[in-house]
C-alpha cells in the first residue's frame, strides 16, 4: 500500500484524506500546529511538522493548504527535494482519459473532468464540479461545490469560483481572480478581479484575493493556522 502525507490537517486536508483512504492509501499527516503532534486527526496519524517531510522518502505528498500562494510554495519545497507530489481522485469522481493533470490535484466525488480538459499544478476541486471538454485551467486553482465550466474555456493561475458558479464556454479567466457563489459568468474576466452575482467585475485592490475569498466563503476564515501563513 503506498503511503500518502499530507501536508495539512485542516479541512481540505481532512477531505483528501477520505478520497485518499478510498482509494487505497495509507494515509499520514504533517501540521505546524504543535498541539497535534502525536494526535490523530480523522482517524489518520499526525507525524510531526511540515518540515519532517525531509524524513519520509518513501511516501508521495499532498501539499492541503488552501490559500495558493502557501500551496505553490510547499509544492516547490516538496519537489525541490526530489520527492513526488501525488494527485488524489474520489473514487467515485469521473475524469476522460484524455485529460492532463498535473502533480498535486484533488479532485472529489461526482466532479467531472472532460476530453482535452488540463488542470495545472495544485488546483482542486470540490464535489460536484464539471469542467468540459478543451478547458485549460492554470495553477492553484479552487472550485467548490458544484462549479460548472464550459467547453474551450481559459482560466489564470490562482483564480477562485464559488459553490454553484456557472461559466459559459469559450471564456476566459483571467489570473488570481475570484467568482462569488451563485454567479452566472457571461463575459471574460480580467486579471485580478471579483465578481459577484451581479457579474460585474471589481478591481481588486485592497487585500491579497485569496483573503477576500476566504473571508466571505469559509467559516474557516478566522481559524487561519501556522500551517496556513508559513
Amino acid at each position: 500500500m503506498t503511503k500518502l502525507i499530507i501536508l495539512g490537517a485542516e479541512s481540505l486536508g481532512r477531505e483528501v484524506a477520505e478520497a485518499a483512504s478510498l482509494s487505497g492509501y495509507e494515509v499520514a499527516f504533517l501540521d505546524d500546529r504543535r498541539e497535534l503532534a502525536g494526535q490523530s486527526v480523522s482517524g489518520h496519524p499526525v507525524l510531526g511538522p511540515f518540515a519532517a517531510f525531509k524524513d519520509m522518502p518513501s511516501a508521495e505528498f499532498f501539499v492541503a493548504v488552501g490559500t495558493p500562494t502557501t500551496r505553490a510554495k510547499w509544492m516547490e519545497i516538496i519537489t525541490s527535494h526530489g520527492f513526488n507530489l501525488a494527485n488524489v481522485y474520489h473514487p467515485q469522481a469521473a475524469i476522460s482519459k484524455t485529460a492532463t493533470i498535473a502533480g498535486n490535484c484533488f479532485v472529489n466525488a461526482h466532479s467531472f473532468i472532460g476530453p482535452n480538459v488540463s488542470l495545472g499544478k495544485g488546483t482542486l476541486l470540490w464535489s460536484g464540479v464539471s469542467i468540459s471538454h478543451d478547458c485549460i485551467v492554470g495553477a492553484t486553482c479552487f472550485f467548490a461545490p458544484g462549479v460548472s465550466v464550459g467547453g474551450y474555456t481559459r482560466i489564470g493561475a490562482g483564480c477562485m469560483f464559488g459553490i454553484n458558479t456557472a461559466i459559459r464556454s469559450d471564456i476566459t479567466v483571467g489570473d488570481w481572480s475570484i467568482v462569488a457563489m451563485g454567479s452566472i459568468v457571461v463575459k471574460d474576466i480580467p486579471p485580478t478581479h471579483y465578481v459577484r452575482q451581479d457579474c460585474q467585475p471589481q478591481k481588486i485592490t485592497d487585500r491579497q484575493p485569496w483573503e477576500l475569498f476566504f473571508r466571505e466563503h469559509s467559516s474557516e476564515a478566522r481559524k487561519t493556522s501556522a500551517a496556513t501563513v508559513k
